[in-house]
């Protein structure tokens, strides 16, 4: 009998040595960030409007689209882009009027404290939306100026319990060329995107950039002059050293006007390092903590081709690929052409491309375009195009990266930047993140006592047995 308790002991703590065979309960660490990236319809006309299927609550929302009420492409360039925090929304616009004729060119920009929004025609507004509130499967919006038009709007929505973002509009104007600190965030950003069209109505510009906390950082802006220019005069502009660029198209020669890069994530906010003296105006900002952030450049690819990127140091949950369909240049080049695109943590994405040419008056050329289930989209040829010269979808996201699906063909590939997120290195709390087959802190210690126990019980069992036999012989 005594063996046999003691062959029981030995094979409990057996069990209890062997993960892999123990019955107690293995948690997965659960993702500390969340990406889901969409499109929806607009509604007609004013009031609310709720979009669900995000899956979780959103602590981020960025929303851009182009007028388009189907995908592929179409004639003209009217795109809107913005982001909301669920308290704060900042957003831009830009248009462009196609085949103007003998009149000259018409194009215009608007800066708003929106969630998004559009305008058409000289400070015209066509629709543009507040965020009401997020829920716990998407977000409210209240367009309080609408057209009947069904367009498709684009989102990226963020959250998870370690995520914290804030919209801000600041003040980006310096005294002179150098550092400048903000501290308008409120606390040290992983993330930061920076965008603006600095004035509320005036010839069409547009900036973007963003940055991580190792000052990696991409920037891109694009111009049109306005009434007035023959041939019309467009110019766009991309660095890999700037968080901040834009363009004056106030100038017969459009050229760069003010930019910065980023100097340091600070406990406040961020320190930008102006290499102008003029300064912007007022800009938006989104900060965003509580995320690992890698913010690179890769080059557009050909036809039927996956390709991986490595290096990011994390495994992406989703991001923000944006570019000016050209190869690498430090200089301003023709065309106000641009891309932007998404992609969530199940690899969907969506993306548009807007293009303004330099043309006669009375011959403008404007296109834009709205894919869905792509992350990139982009057309270097001129014209009126009826496809994309390249397309980009995420085919998975990996240990250290992630992989693209390329399709269409560039025969001098442009550069694109991207901005990944990923999950914070240790969740709320500052407590490590374990790995994900790790068992937690409270099943390991009772496995421990467990193991103790069983094996004591082993060892006295067998002791016993030697002591009852050695007296039998003694007997």
């Amino acid at each position: 009998m005594i063996r046999r308790i003691a062959l029981l002991g030995m094979i409990l703590a057996l069990l209890l040595s062997v993960p892999s065979m123990s019955l107690a309960r293995v948690d997965r660490a659960p993702a500390s960030t969340l990406v889901k990236a969409g499109s929806f319809v607009k509604r007609a006309g004013t009031g609310a409007q709720a979009v669900t299927g995000v899956g979780f609550r959103p602590k981020l929302l960025i929303l851009f689209g182009v007028a388009r009420d189907s995908e592929g492409f179409g004639d003209g360039y009217q795109y809107g882009f913005g982001a909301s925090d669920g308290v704060t929304g900042g957003a831009i616009s830009g248009w462009s009027w196609d085949g103007r004729g003998t009149l000259g060119s018409d194009a215009d920009r608007r800066q708003a404290a929106k969630a998004i929004t559009y305008v058409e025609t000289i400070a015209g507004i066509e629709a543009e939306a507040n965020l009401t509130s997020f829920n716990s499967d998407g977000f409210i919006l209240n367009w309080t100026t609408n057209n009947a038009s069904p367009w498709i709007i684009n989102y990226l929505a963020v959250g998870g319990d370690a995520v914290e973002a804030k919209v801000s509009h600041f003040d980006a104007n310096h005294e002179s060329a150098g550092p400048k600190s903000y501290t308008h965030v409120g606390f040290r950003p992983d993330a930061l995107l920076l965008f603006g069209a600095p004035s509320v109505y005036g010839p069409l510009e547009a900036s973007f950039g963003f940055a991580d906390a190792a000052t990696r950082q991409f920037a891109m802006s694009v111009a049109s002059q306005d009434s007035g220019a023959n041939p019309t005069n467009t110019a766009r502009y991309q660095r890999t050293d700037r968080v901040f660029a834009s363009l004056d198209p106030y100038s017969s020669s459009i050229h760069v006007e003010s930019e910065a890069s980023l100097a340091s994530m600070d406990t406040e906010g961020f320190t930008l390092d102006w290499a102008t003296e003029a300064g912007p105006g007022q800009l938006i900002s989104v900060a965003v903590k509580g995320v690992r952030a890698r913010v690179g450049s890769a080059a557009e690819e050909t036809y039927g081709r996956d390709v991986s990127y490595t290096g990011i140091g994390f495994e992406p949950r989703g991001g923000l690929f944006t570019g000016f369909n050209e190869r690498p240049s430090a200089t301003v080049v023709d065309i106000n052409r641009f891309s932007i695109g998404v992609a969530g943590q199940d690899g969907g994405g969506a993306s548009i491309w807007v293009s303004d040419q330099d043309d006669v008056v009375d011959d403008t050329r404007t296109d834009q375009a709205t894919y869905g289930n792509v992350c990139y989209v982009g057309v270097r040829s001129g014209g009126w195009p009826s496809g994309y010269d390249m397309a980009a979808s995420v085919k998975s996201w990996d240990a250290d990266g992630f992989t693209l699906t390329w399709n269409g063909f560039s025969a001098a590939p442009a550069q694109l930047g991207y901005l990944l997120l990923g999950d914070a290195a240790t969740p709320v709390g500052g407590i490590a993140e374990a790995p994900n087959d790790v068992a937690s802190s409270g099943d390991s210690s009772a496995r421990v006592y467990l193991f103790v126990i069983a094996l004591t019980i082993g060892v006295v069992a067998l002791m016993g047995n030697g002591w009852r036999v050695r007296r039998r012989r003694a007997g």
